[in-house]
């Protein structure tokens, strides 16, 4: 059953009556309803599923070069437990939109980098250029701007499974299209706005 409220003023014979679908991110809006609204101010990509995520990523990319994959794997527990001690409470999905970083997330990013971390996180030696001197200390936004990079490198063959998968349904492909031009913005603009034009360390 529907119920309608219409105030105190009610509702004309023949005036138009809407409906507000929610703010939802674009996938929810692709898989539930077939289209995908743009602009869709209500988007955004998870980085991470958690901390666990977020911690195994650190390690992997900032980590020391010369750590076997038993090190590598105690390092990033060492990183979660810090995580977690700092963070606590609910840390699933952090995610970004086009008007920042989950505060979660932003404050994972910068206890990574904190004096007081367990592992010391840096830039590996394939990363240095003139623009990036060997003693520059890691930021919290490169931590994010990395991951977002990865995404977008491999967005090409999750887009193209996506699609595939589409086009098995009979339908939905152009709400998968623009759900996956929205994702690919919000990833590039996240990119911009700490890395500026490049999508390689400044």
């Amino acid at each position: 059953r529907i119920e309608q409220l219409a105030g105190d003023d009610g509702i004309s014979a023949g005036e138009e009556v809407t409906i507000s679908y929610g703010p939802w991110p674009s996938d929810v809006w692709a898989l539930f309803y077939g289209f995908v609204p743009y602009p869709n101010p209500h988007d955004r990509v998870m980085l991470f599923s958690d901390l666990q995520h977020l911690a195994d990523f650190a390690t992997s990319q900032f980590g020391p070069t010369d750590f076997t994959d038993q090190q590598r794997s105690g390092a990033a527990k060492k990183l979660l437990r810090h995580l977690k001690a700092g963070l606590g409470g609910d840390c699933q999905r952090l995610f970004m939109t086009a008007n920042g970083f989950d505060e979660r997330l932003s404050m994972a990013a910068q206890r990574l980098v904190a004096l007081n971390s367990p592992v010391r996180l840096a830039w590996p030696a394939a990363h240095m250029s003139d623009k990036l001197a060997p003693d520059q200390p890691l930021q919290p936004g490169d931590i994010l701007a990395a991951r977002m990079s990865q995404m977008l490198q491999v967005f090409d063959t999750a887009s193209s499974e996506a699609l595939e998968a589409a086009s098995r349904a009979g339908d939905g492909r152009e709400a998968v299209l623009t759900c996956i031009a929205h994702r690919r913005q919000l990833l590039a603009a996240g990119i911009s706005a700490l890395w500026g034009d490049s999508a390689a360390p400044p």
